[in-house]
């Protein structure tokens, strides 16, 4: 079974935050905190390894919606394609 690991580094503090609220989600409040929104990430809905920082492993059908995402925030990356272990692919619930 195939993976993809994709490594990239944000350069900036902004674009880094943005792209820390995309991948992972963040709390939105509105009218002075009394309201709440809870926005989803792209780690929420696709199953992923994290190795450390900036370095994921995901299923080679899910590799274009991170790369997209990567490519909205124009942050620098780098894929390779990988063959997957018996543990990563129980990890990203492919057995």
């Amino acid at each position: 079974m195939d993976g993809t690991t994709i490594i990239y580094k944000a350069k900036g503090k902004s674009s880094s935050s943005q792209l820390s609220g995309a991948l992972n989600g963040y709390k939105d409040y509105s009218n002075k905190g009394k309201y709440l929104y809870e926005r989803k990430g792209l780690l929420e809905e696709i199953p992923h390894i994290k190795l450390m920082r900036g370095v994921f492993i995901v299923n080679k059908e899910d590799t274009q919606k991170f790369i997209s995402l990567l490519n909205r925030y124009k942050i620098e990356y780098h894929t390779r394609e990988v063959i997957l272990t018996l543990q990563d692919i129980e990890k990203l619930g492919l057995s």
